[in-house]
């Protein structure tokens, strides 16, 4: 009998121990991560490679205008509104709000957008006593906001793309004000600046395709 009763509760703990193994283990193998396709290997690469184009482009207009000097203001003004439609389609109504709920960072880049940038433009065209096309054409890229470019800087360089993003959406909407009214005090001086006629071009060229792309997006 003892010799019996030991067999049963050998068995008893036999199945109490089965019981407590889990049934799939975890595995030690690591999760392979998603092979990425060639295409997009070709854009990341574009993409990277983003200030060599625009390098090349500065050059080819120096040296060799007549390549560029095709691209009238119409065709440049429907490139830079498909591009601000570009960007409205990576907006979201959250990023505004975003914009509302961060005073502090936004208040900060926007300065660095609309004071430390014109002024640093200004000067550079003052110091190299530039002509007055070549000092307008430099004092309006200064007082205009980052646009699509930030943001690619942005992500080449690993940083925060999400606050560029935010910092793009409040320079592109600040664009419409800030961009007449500083080429009217830098550039005036100059050359005469239509600061009205310059704000609406602004909101039709910047602003509505911004608009356009957000709600496309969100609808």
């Amino acid at each position: 009998h003892t010799e019996l009763r030991s067999r049963q509760i050998l068995c008893k703990a036999e199945v109490n121990i089965s019981s407590n193994i889990p049934e799939s283990l975890p595995s030690s193998v690591p999760e392979s991560k998603p092979e990425v396709s060639q295409y997009e290997k070709v854009v990341e690469l574009l993409t990277t490679l983003f200030p060599v184009w625009v390098i090349l482009g500065t050059i080819i207009g120096i040296y060799k205008p007549s390549m560029v000097t095709w691209l009238e203001t119409d065709l440049f003004t429907l490139g830079l509104g498909f591009l601000m439609l570009s960007m409205g389609l990576t907006l979201t109504f959250d990023d505004f709000k975003r914009c509302l709920r961060n005073p502090w960072t936004v208040g900060v880049g926007f300065v660095a957008q609309y004071l430390i940038k014109p002024l640093l433009g200004f000067a550079i065209a003052t110091s190299l006593n530039l002509s007055a096309p070549l000092a307008t054409g430099l004092v309006l890229v200064s007082c205009c906001p980052g646009g699509q470019a930030s943001n690619v800087a942005t992500y080449i360089s690993k940083g925060n793309v999400a606050l560029s993003v935010l910092m793009t959406t409040c320079s592109t909407i600040g664009a419409i004000v800030m961009t007449p009214l500083l080429t009217k005090i830098l550039a005036g001086q100059l050359v005469p600046v239509d600061a009205v006629g310059l704000a609406m071009s602004t909101f039709q060229v910047v602003l509505m395709p911004t608009i356009v792309g957000v709600l496309a997006h969100e609808y």
